[in-house]
């Protein structure tokens, strides 16, 4: 009841209690990577136009190369796409 209460409270458009906490999303840029070879870390990667052929090959790339997990795929096309 506590962490509904918080999350009622906080004046954010989207909220999620996991763990016992209340948790918004937030967009992070990504950091270099020294090595060269680019690292995601470990929360969702956004992809735009991930509708088009350009945009699902990066996401398979993504999936199967660098070991991604979570993708969000978006549309600038909407639902028609």
């Amino acid at each position: 009841a506590r962490e509904l209460a918080a999350g009622l409270a906080c004046d954010e458009p989207q909220w999620a209690i996991r763990d016992g906490a209340v948790r918004v999303p937030r967009l992070v840029r990504a950091q270099p990577a020294v090595s060269g070879v680019p690292a995601f870390g470990n929360g969702p990667v956004l992809v735009t136009g991930a509708t088009g052929a350009l945009g699902k090959l990066v996401a398979r790339h993504l999936v199967s190369v660098h070991g991604v997990r979570e993708l969000v795929l978006l549309s600038r096309r909407g639902l028609a796409a």
